[in-house]
């Protein structure tokens, strides 16, 4: 297992192949690699948080990553350099042939090395939807607030910093 950590995976290559056909040949997308981004998204992604969307988003982690890695084996496969960042394609020529792509359409506003695949955007947006909403801190002493429940306890809720004269160096 990746990372010298006994980690129990909640899929494995198998099903990440099985649900992202895609990625079936093995030659190109080794069952090392796949497990490598499995790993890594499950040490990653806080599972509570993205509930019953957690497989979904390790899935697209996990593909952008693949996807990202192969094209670093091919470039140095070609005696390029591997891991070279480039960006997203928006003209390309050939002789008298030219075409662009408006690719502002497919991207994600602010999310840098995630627009560099579709499974990236896709994990994006998703992001996006499970981070919004509040969370609630619990359980804390009484001193804390007058927020009552808490996120699988009972009892008060944590309000938040005491905000007096002082903080935030004021």
């Amino acid at each position: 297992m990746p990372f010298g950590l006994n980690i129990t995976l909640p899929i494995n290559a198998g099903q990440f192949r099985s649900d992202y056909r895609e990625f079936t040949d093995t030659q190109r997308y080794p069952d090392s690699v796949v497990n490598y981004w499995l790993a890594l998204g499950t040490l990653l992604l806080n599972q509570p948080r993205w509930g019953r969307l957690y497989v979904a988003g390790l899935e697209l982690y996990t593909a952008h990553n693949v996807v990202l890695e192969g094209m670093s084996r091919d470039t140095a496969k070609v005696g390029g350099w591997p891991g070279l960042s480039k960006g997203v394609i928006s003209a390309e020529s050939a002789g008298a042939v030219s075409v662009s792509y408006d690719t502002q359409p497919s991207l994600v506003l602010e999310a840098g090395h995630w627009n560099l695949t579709v499974y990236g955007t896709r994990f994006m947006n998703l992001v996006k939807m499970v981070g919004a909403g509040p969370v609630q801190i619990g359980p804390c002493g009484p001193e804390a607030g007058t927020v009552e429940g808490s996120y699988n306890s009972p009892g008060p809720g944590w309000s938040g910093p005491p905000m007096g004269p002082g903080w935030l160096g004021s």
